[in-house]
């Protein structure tokens, strides 16, 4: 499972790179939090091993904490953007939380294993969906929420996931509260009484 390994890491940057390049806002979102994740998952082993900690002791905890986050943003983005591949991605990942809950420290490499096979078919995943993304942006066959989600994401992936919180059709909440009340104009009042000729 090793070569899995070594072949999962660049398949996952291309895969994701790809996505928030050529994607719709879901397939954006979904490659963004893939890459991160995977920085992620490296920075915590690399802090982990500077500490003297082996991989048994934070392995169940970074793999929950991250199933976490990518099950949460593929659901984020399988809702916001009607895709029913991110919500097939978001079910493997949801999957991969419960084993991981019941993670037996003693069988640590076939968790691994499992881990890996399974990220590997959220990867295939996320390269149907933004295949099917590319060949409809071809065909010019986008909806218009779709073609909404699409300008309102552009091009950077980062922006993407800050970008899909905002509500829609209003402002970031802390912006709302701190813009002044406008006062309303005053109507002139209508005089009620009228000449009378003399």
């Amino acid at each position: 499972m090793k070569n899995l390994v070594l072949l999962l890491i660049p398949l996952m940057l291309v895969v994701g790179g790809i996505s928030i390049w050529k994607g719709r806002g879901a397939e954006r979102l979904g490659g963004t939090a893939l890459i991160v994740s995977l920085f992620i998952q490296f920075g915590a082993l690399a802090c982990a091993r500077a500490l003297g900690a082996s991989i048994k002791d934070v392995v169940q905890i970074l793999d929950l904490v991250l199933s976490f986050y990518l099950a949460g943003t593929f659901l984020l983005a399988s809702l916001k953007f009607g895709s029913p591949w991110l919500g097939v991605a978001c079910l493997i990942q949801a999957l991969q939380m419960a084993i991981t809950a019941v993670f037996d420290r003693q069988q640590l490499a076939a968790y691994l294993n499992l881990l890996n096979l399974m990220t590997l078919m959220i990867v295939i995943v996320l390269a149907i969906a933004t295949t099917i993304s590319i060949v409809r942006r071809r065909r010019g066959s986008f909806s218009e929420y779709e073609m909404h989600g699409t300008r309102l994401i552009a091009f950077n992936g980062v922006w993407a996931t800050i970008a899909s919180l905002r509500p829609q059709g209003g402002d970031w909440p802390w912006r709302a509260a701190a813009k002044p009340a406008r006062p309303k104009p005053k109507r002139p009042e209508r005089r009620t009484d009228k000449k009378r000729d003399g």
